[in-house]
Formats: C-alpha cells, structure tokens, sequence
C-alpha cells in the first residue's frame, strides 16, 4: 500500500510541476511610495479592471484600495485609510460593487476603533462612513469578511460583539440607514460563536458558518454551519462539527441546490465537503491529509467551475507556502495544479485570499511573499477553464438541428437561421429551448443576430424598421408568447425577465424617447410589460450601436453572476465584447422570478412587429452553464475550555492565570497565547509546583484588542483584549 500511496503521490507533483507554466506572478506588493502590502481578501472586476485591498500600507499604514489591469499593467493605489474615528483601518474581505460605488469592510477604525461599513467610489473619490461598530450587547464589532447584497439592503457578520460577544448577523441599507443586529450567536444554545467568513444569500435565506462552538459547554473549537432569514427569524444549525473534522473556513457556495466548503483544522488537516441546504446528506469530498506535499488547511472561499472546485491551502506543498488545488465534484479526483515557492520572486501563504474568475484565468493574492515578502497577485489558466460547462449547456454555431427548440407564433428555422419574426403586420414570435435551464448560478450566454428589410411607417427619426427582439428569462412554459408591435413579443409574459433590444421609437405611450436602446424589464411573477415605467425597468441605456434593420449582424453576450447578483450585458457589432454597455446590480434573479425547481428557468427570444416591419433572425446562440459562484498552521485548542483560570477578563494591560498544582519534576508547562487564527502570540513557561498550584502574571499590553485564547497543557481558556 505504500508503494501506491508513493506512486500516487509522485505523479500529483509531477502533475504539479509540470503545470507551473501556466502560473504568472502580475504584481509584487512592496509598499513602495505607500502603495500597499499584505492584500487581503479577493480581487474582483469592474469595466475590464480589477480591483482589491491590502490591510497594511499606504499613506497612513492603515491599508490601500488599488485597481490593476488583468495583464498585470497599470498598478494604481486609488485610496489610503486613514484610521481613527471618522475613517477606516484595515479592510477586511473584499469589495461589493453596486452601481458606480463600491461597498466594504474594516476590522478597525470608526468610534471606538472596532470596525467599520464604508462606501467609496471606484475612482477613490467620496469615502463615507456608513457605520462604525461599537460592540457590547447592542452592536457587533471587528468584521472580518465581504458584505453581500440583496436589492438596497447589505447584510454582514461581525466576530465579536453582540448579546454574548460571540459574534452576529447584520444588515443595514446602502444609505447607513436601517442598520440591525438581526442575529447574536450564542453557545449556550448550541449555536457556533466567531463567524469569520462571509455570508451568501438564496432568496429571503442566509447562509454561513462559524470557526468556534456547536455544543454548549463542549469543544470550543468545533463551528458550524447555519441558516436564517434575511429578517433574522428561523436561525438553525444545519450542521455541527466535532473532532476530527472541525472548523469550517471560506464561505460556502451554493449551486445547484448543493451546497460546498472547506474546513482547516482537526484531526484531520481539512476537508472538502458537500451537503444538502436542509442539513442533510454532509458528505466529504476530499480529506487533506499530514503528508503535507499534498497541502494543509485551505482557508479561501472555493470556486465551482463546471464540475471542479478550485481552492488554495495556506500551507504545504512541495516548499511548505500553500498551494493551487482542483477537485472534481463527480469523482472526487485531486489534483495539485501548483506549488507556491515562498521567495522573492513568488508568493507564500494564500490566507484568506479567494481565487477569482476572470475570462480563462484564476486570479489570486498571498499574503506573503514577493519581493519584499509583502504579497503578490498572480494568475492561473487550467486547460479545463475553457471548457466549463455543464449538462445544460448548448453551443448552436447554425440552427441546422433544432429539435430542443419550441416554436411559438411566427417563428420558424429558415436557412440554418431561426427567424424570430416575419416582415408581417402585427405579429409576434417566440423561440425557447425546451429543457429548463439552471439560472440561480453563474451562467453566460452568447448570440449573433439581425434586422433586415425594414420598413418604418412612422418618421420618428427612427432607422426603417420595428419592433425589435428581446432575450427572455421566464419560467412558465415554452409556448409562452406576448404580444405584437411595441410589446416585443414577450409583453404579457408572467414570471420572466427581458433584455429588449427595441429597434422603434414607441414614444410616449410606452415612456421611450429613443428608437435604439437596450432596457431590462419584469415585473416580477407579474404579467412583463414593456413600457418603460419606473417599476418594470430595472435598467436602460442608448449606449449601443444603432439597431438597424439593413442585416447588419449584431453580437451580444450577457453574463450572470449569481453570487454577485449583477448582470453584464455587452452589444457591438465585432463581437470582441471590449465592455459592457450595461451592467445591472442587485439582480437576484431566485428573488425575483418563481423559478421551476427553486433554480430553473426557460431561456428564449421573442420578436414582433407592428405596422412597420421587418425580419429578425437569430444566426447563432450557445450558453453555458458554469455554475462559478455563485484556504496557518493552526493549533488545536481541546478540552475542558475553562475561563475561570484567567483574571481579568477582559484584560488591559495583564492577565493572572491560575494552574492547578504540578508534580515536582516534571519540568513545567507552556502557556500560550493565541489569536482566532490560532497563530502563537507568546509562549511562558509555568515552573514546577509542590502544592496549591500556581499564579502566573503575563504582560498582554502589546497585544491588539480582540479576542485570544490559552493553552496550558490540556486546558484552554479565552480573554478579550482591551
């Protein structure tokens, strides 16, 4: 058996190794000029740039927001913290994007310097303080993950603070107003405490963990995972951990009603995991073992892609400075894509960096590392990046088959094309692919299509030609069609979202002062309406090209990110896609529409005309599914988890531990003190004692405020830091 173990271990490196050319470092974090060190939490993309956070550096120390082009070009800090009572230190997890703005965290700054909500715009400019946190039994405070957002309302968790101090769940408006504490964590219910890594959100449900508790009075460092409603009613534990498999870490991802983590400590080393959002059917995917060449406790977020999770370790690996891994979710396969060299010329330690996603490369930071052992940016391509897809993907270059499509009205295959609508009076087509299709994921969808002989009856200004087309998200049938002229054929429709690419100007009637322009429209589970009213449009723009009907070929692709709810919509008539011309937030689509399934829909296209016409015919259409959603050494605190051995608590400038008495030669005891990441803060030594036991004074002024826990011998105990 440990031939084989040797054999298979040997190709997983080779493997790993021979994959290393796919690896970029883009950026070495150095702080030169105050441009930033120790990046923190995950990139994301906004207009074809990235952007993120470092927690130290900057013009004030207190941390940086920079932006950087994919290639690595372009580095630019665009904001310096400035800490204290009115500003921000320290950004934790990463930024939310919602419109022009961009939302986050800090563990420190604001009134009593334990934390903050900031909104900033995306050029640095505009910083405001939404809310400092103040703890205690009324507050939360010291955040350490990413807000997430449902409409105008963010929600967030902080460690600390609440009824027990043991952490809670809050929203609050994207204004600063309406802030509440709607859950405080509580062990002695048999709730975890410290919730470290952020929530995710399906519908009107919250889902998320904790590092610590489960079991009132038990282990302290076990967590869970847990649910709630976005009001803060019917909080439950779905799942509590014990040894040897504890401490869940990232946040979770939910994707076709399967939900998916990592924990990092225990006996064992970590785990993959999947479970049922009822709690049920907790199954490991994979367990990381102590031969560390194969890597040690992953504390990021996983990224679904296709049929592979992607994560990082913070530790092990060929030089023991984390790695790149890749497990598929069918078989279980595991695969070390690369080994981090912790020099100066590569990262170290990917803490609590979460891999993202962007076209065909994984992005990451280290935490350490790089030039100046402050942290790099990199890039990663996998072969299987660019074939992600899943079961319910479909790719129609022509239309030469098209048997899994429902044809509605006028629409009909024509010429390897499928035309939509007819050069006919006032009639309406719809064409819809008959499976139902998962949209509570990520998901893309590309098409090619044109207006031709056109005729326009109506001298608005307007090219010749009407009504136009819409792409249609609805989930009520296949046989689903709307009505004519201005109602684009999908007027009428209930329960369905619509991209409408309107080609005539309707005028007042339908609230439209423009014959080209591209509007996203519902109602909700609603009849859809075309007019563009207040509460039907979700978003509009004349930003395109001129929709003509002279059969010029238009391109499109529209993107879904479910864990972000927003969609990108790109037009032009190259197809290379540059930028978006509109991009709509707080998209929740599960919300928003009665899905087939709770996560299906059925995905088409309607056209119509009125008394002016023309041909619309779709040329090319495929989608895919890639259900993208939407890793310190650790020591582990166990047994009886007294805190009656630690006076005061909290503690400023000292604590007194008390020990019961040793058996004279055994040379003593270490004390140790550790942060929530269970990384050594100090270490003493508890001398021989013949009776009565002992009294230890321990200097903790040089520790930061927060929470941090004991270890003598078999015994562990926690204080807070004030």
């Amino acid at each position: 058996m440990k031939k084989v173990i040797l054999v298979l271990v040997i190709v997983v490196l080779l493997f790993g190794s021979c994959l290393a050319q796919n690896y970029q470092v883009i950026h070495h974090f150095d702080n030169t000029n105050g441009d930033g060190a120790f990046p923190y939490g995950t990139l994301i993309e906004s207009d074809s740039v990235l952007y993120g956070t470092t927690s130290s550096g900057g013009d004030n120390g207190k941390g940086t927001i920079f932006k950087i082009k994919p290639d690595g070009k372009g580095y630019q800090k665009i904001y310096s913290f400035q800490g204290g009572k009115l500003n921000s230190s320290q950004p934790c997890g990463s930024l939310l994007k919602i419109g022009s703005a961009f939302y986050g965290m800090t563990r420190n700054g604001g009134t009593i310097d334990s934390g903050t909500v900031f909104k900033i715009n995306k050029d640095g400019s505009g910083f405001e303080l939404l809310h400092s946190f103040t703890g205690a039994c009324i507050d939360g405070r010291n955040p350490e993950a990413s807000l997430i957002n449902s409409g105008n309302t963010l929600y967030g968790i902080t460690m600390f603070g609440g009824t027990k101090d043991s952490g809670t769940v809050f929203k609050i408006n994207t204004d600063g107003s309406g802030y509440e504490v709607i859950h405080s964590f509580d062990q002695n219910k048999n709730e975890g405490i410290m919730p470290m890594y952020p929530l995710i959100i399906s519908g009107s449900v919250l889902y998320g963990t904790t590092i610590w508790g489960g079991r009132a009075g038990e282990l302290i460092y076990a967590g869970t995972i847990y649910k709630l409603n976005t009001d803060g009613s019917n909080f439950g534990n779905l799942h509590v951990y014990d040894f040897p498999d504890i401490s869940p870490s990232g946040a979770l991802v939910l994707s076709n009603s399967v939900l998916y983590g990592n924990t990092c400590c225990g006996g064992i080393p970590g785990t993959i995991f999947q479970l049922n959002p009822n709690g049920m059917d907790y199954t490991n995917l994979h367990e990381f073992s102590h031969f560390n060449k194969l890597g040690i406790s992953p504390h990021s977020t996983l990224i679904l892609s296709g049929d592979y999770l992607y994560g990082t370790t913070w530790r092990g690996g060929t030089n023991d400075s984390g790695l790149i891994f890749r497990v598929n979710i069918n078989d279980t396969n595991y695969s070390v894509l690369y080994n981090f060299l912790g020099s100066n010329t590569d990262g170290s330690r990917p803490n609590f960096n979460d891999l993202f996603k962007y076209k065909s490369y994984l992005y990451g930071m280290t935490l350490k590392g790089g030039s100046k052992d402050q942290g790099i940016i990199f890039r990663y391509t996998d072969s299987v990046l660019a074939d992600t897809c899943g079961f319910y993907s479909f790719d129609y270059t022509n239309f030469d088959n098209t048997s899994d499509l429902a044809f509605n009205g006028v629409a009909t295959a024509l010429d390897s094309n499928v035309r939509i609508c007819q050069r006919l009076n006032n009639v309406s087509g719809s064409v819809f692919y008959k499976r139902p299709i998962p949209v509570a994921c990520n998901f893309y969808t590309n098409f090619t299509f044109r207006f031709s002989e056109g005729y326009n009856d109506y001298e608005d200004g307007s090219p010749a030609g009407a009504d136009g087309m819409a792409f249609i998200i609805q989930a009520t049938d296949t046989k689903n069609i709307g009505t004519s002229g201005g109602g684009l054929g999908y007027w009428g429709i209930s329960n369905s979202l619509a991209i409408e690419f309107d080609s005539y100007n309707n005028g007042l009637d339908f609230n439209e002062n423009n014959g080209s322009h591209l509007a996203v429209m519902s109602n909700g589970k609603k009849p859809n309406t075309s007019k563009h009213n207040l509460k039907s449009q979700l978003a509009y723009t004349t930003d395109i090209p001129i929709l003509k009907a002279d059969s010029t070929v238009y391109h499109c692709r529209i993107e879904y990110v479910y864990n972000q709810n927003r969609m990108k919509i790109w037009l032009d008539t190259t197809g290379e896609f540059v930028q978006p011309v509109l991009e709509v937030d707080s998209l929740d689509l599960a919300s928003l529409i009665n899905l087939i399934n709770m996560n299906k829909a059925y995905i088409g296209f309607t056209s119509s005309t009125g008394t002016s016409v023309e041909n619309t015919d779709l040329l090319s259409w495929s989608f895919c599914y890639n259900q993208v959603q939407p890793i310190t050494g650790i020591e582990e605190p166990h047994a009886d988890n007294s805190n009656d051995m630690i006076y005061p608590n909290p503690a400023t400038d000292f604590i007194e531990i008390s020990y019961p008495p040793l058996e004279r030669g055994s040379g003593g005891v270490d004390i140790k003190i550790m942060n929530v990441y269970g990384q050594i803060q100090t270490t003493s030594l508890l001398r021989d004692t013949p009776a009565g036991g002992e009294k230890v004074r321990i200097d903790v002024s040089g520790l930061a405020p927060g929470m941090y826990f004991v270890k003598i011998g078999d015994r562990v105990g926690k204080f807070v830091k004030i």
